[in-house]
């Protein structure tokens, strides 16, 4: 009897395996994912070097991308703040572990950057290899960006509810209104000028002696002034760099800037 013919046409690939060519064929044809996004390539030794600097102002690590609706707000605070890298595929204690499925935690990602960050955000993307099929999702955000400031969209059905976040040392903070007018001014490129009476003089003289800075409600009541006033003035000097301003925790310090004399 006639063996029957051996069949050398190449495997087709699982279901898994299709649905993961198809995300990544989606993510790339989605607008967030930009190739010509400039960002830093990685290989994997200066991966381990990053990681070893641990998280702070300009990187943030995730096990994965399990929740993508909340891990967007890292990458919206970088864009507010001084850039940054977030690693999906590295644990908080800076151990490499890699995602065993890098394309769906890309693809993910690329869909709530598109569904829950506004303006839309520029973002590169790069996966690095770690063990076998395992990769490490590496996202890059520059802050040089002139759509912003962006925020996070919580519901994009409720357009007002929207959430701006910073950087504030290891953590994406929510940003207070006075910072976020801020924000909103300097991408604007508006010229401000600020004329020094009794309020500007008796805050820059409490500088001038005390350093550490002062908040909003100590500015106030050091001016003898109403809260609103108060949050213009600081907002001003801001913008004109004789302050600068750092959220913490609660409050933001408002503290002497480069402009200070």
């Amino acid at each position: 009897m006639p063996k029957s013919p051996v069949n050398s046409s190449p495997v087709p690939p699982d279901a898994a395996e299709l649905l993961r060519m198809a995300m990544r064929q989606q993510a790339k044809a989605d607008a967030a994912y930009s190739p010509q996004v400039e960002m830093p390539s990685l290989n994997l030794a200066e991966l381990k070097i990053l990681v070893q600097q641990g998280e702070g102002l300009n990187l943030e690590f995730k096990l994965k991308a399990k929740y993508p609706d909340k891990i967007v707000k890292e990458l919206v605070a970088f864009a507010n703040t001084k850039g940054g890298w977030l690693l999906i595929g590295v644990n908080d204690d800076g151990t490499i572990v890699g995602c065993p499925s890098p394309d769906e935690e890309e693809y993910v990602m690329v869909k709530a950057i598109m569904t829950y960050v506004s303006p839309q955000l520029s973002v590169g993307i790069q996966q690095i290899r770690t063990v076998g099929e395992r990769a490490v999702v590496a996202l890059w955000v520059s802050a040089d960006q002139p759509n912003g400031p962006f925020v996070v969209v919580p519901d994009p059905a409720v357009e007002r509810d929207r959430i701006t976040y910073v950087r504030w040392a290891d953590e994406s903070v929510q940003a207070s209104r006075e910072l976020r007018e801020v924000l909103k001014y300097r991408k604007r490129m508006k010229q401000v000028r600020v004329e020094i009476g009794d309020k500007e003089r008796v805050l820059l003289q409490y500088l001038a002696q005390n350093p550490s800075g002062i908040s909003l409600a100590d500015y106030a009541t050091l001016a003898k002034i109403s809260t609103k006033v108060a949050s213009r003035t600081l907002v001003l000097l801001a913008l004109t760099n004789v302050l600068r301003i750092e959220p913490r925790g609660d409050q933001d310090i408002w503290l002497p800037g480069e402009g200070f004399a």
